[in-house]
Order: structure tokens, then C-alpha cells, then sequence
């Protein structure tokens, strides 16, 4: 069974002046947020990114761009390949950032699994289901 990197990728920080990602520095490096306030970090793949009260990001949500047109909806907004998603778990943040690995899990619901990856800095929850 081929499993498609899926749905949302949540990356949530537990210190957030560790993570050094502001606005600013993800708008030098993705361009400006769009009217959904989402950064485009790959061509019909957004960020939506939840800052704290000092402007660090705390929230990086990542999942395919919503197509304006109807007919391509199954195409996009569903998915994205498993290469690409983990290039971006590589780039937010960088697994220097990250502090050492305190646990992981999972958890499959039918064709879904989610798995979680606790870190000294950040937990990573990732959502795959498989091709069907």
C-alpha cells in the first residue's frame, strides 16, 4: 500500500525565541503572505503561521494550497508528495533547532496515520493516508 504525505503538517514550538522565525525573516525568505495570510513555501504548497506577542512564530502549519478552481480539487488541496514535505520539515526549523528527540508516536485511523515526534524545542505532527 503507497502511502501520499497528506493533509497538514503542524509544527508547534514549546520555546518560540529558539525557533527565530518572525515575520520578517519568512517574508525575506517566502515573500509576502497572500490574502489568507498563508506563505507560499512551494509552488501550491502554503504556510499558515501563528506568531506570539513578541512577532516569533509559535505555529507553522503547512498543507497544500485550496485551488480557486472546482474542477482541480482532487489534484490539490488534498496532498502533497512525501519528498517535498520532508524538504520542508527540513527547512522549519532544521533539525539543529529542534534539541534532542524526547519521544515519538502514532496513532492510524483506517487509511490515516499521525505521527508525533516530541523534541527538547518543538513537536512535529505529521498526518499520512494512504493513495486511495
Amino acid at each position: 500500500m503507497k502511502l501520499l504525505f497528506a493533509v497538514t503538517i503542524a509544527l508547534t514550538t514549546f520555546s518560540s525565541a529558539i525557533m527565530g522565525q518572525n515575520g520578517g525573516a519568512l517574508a525575506s525568505r517566502y515573500g509576502s503572505p497572500d490574502a489568507h495570510d498563508q506563505y507560499t513555501v512551494r509552488p501550491d504548497i502554503g504556510m499558515k503561521v501563528e506568531f506570539d506577542e513578541d512577532g516569533q512564530a509559535t505555529r507553522m502549519i503547512i498543507k497544500p494550497l485550496v485551488s480557486e478552481d472546482p474542477s482541480n480539487q482532487r489534484d490539490h488541496g488534498t496532498v502533497m508528495p512525501k519528498e517535498v514535505a520532508n524538504q520542508l520539515l527540513e527547512e522549519m526549523p532544521p533539525r539543529s533547532e529542534r534539541g534532542s528527540l524526547k519521544r515519538k508516536g502514532a496513532a492510524a485511523f483506517g487509511c490515516t496515520t499521525m505521527e508525533m515526534e516530541e523534541y527538547e524545542h518543538r513537536t512535529i505532527t505529521t498526518v499520512n493516508r494512504c493513495e486511495q
